[in-house]
């Protein structure tokens, strides 16, 4: 998936198509996040905020660290227990800093079936 990435953004500079390709992949992923962060958002269990704002920076907290290295080939492999590491880092920071209210948590929890 990585070397699709890298290819993409290489030729995005030389084709003009990046707008196209970013409106119809990233953008349209986030923007369905969004909308889910949004309705968290009206029914309290998440701090109102800009809701695309809100999806982009847990994007930026998920990649960190890990994306960044990837896309210069500094790191080739990754081991799951790293990935699940990093997205347990991001949710927590994610957490924190839009207030997740304890209820948002059990649910997730029970959409997953863990008995927490």
């Amino acid at each position: 998936m990585m070397r699709i990435t890298r290819m993409i953004i290489a030729e995005c500079e030389h084709t003009g198509i990046d707008e196209l390709i970013y409106q119809q992949g990233p953008q349209k992923g986030w923007m369905e996040i969004s909308t889910h962060l949004k309705s968290l958002m009206e029914h309290g269990i998440l701090r109102r905020a800009d809701p695309f704002t809100t999806a982009v920076q847990f994007k930026g907290l998920l990649e960190s660290g890990l994306i960044d290295k990837q896309l210069r080939g500094a790191l080739s492999d990754v081991r799951e227990e790293e990935v699940q590491r990093q997205a347990e880092n991001a949710l927590d920071t994610f957490r924190r800093a839009y207030e997740v209210k304890q209820v948002a948590i059990s649910i997730n929890n029970k959409m997953e079936g863990n008995k927490s």
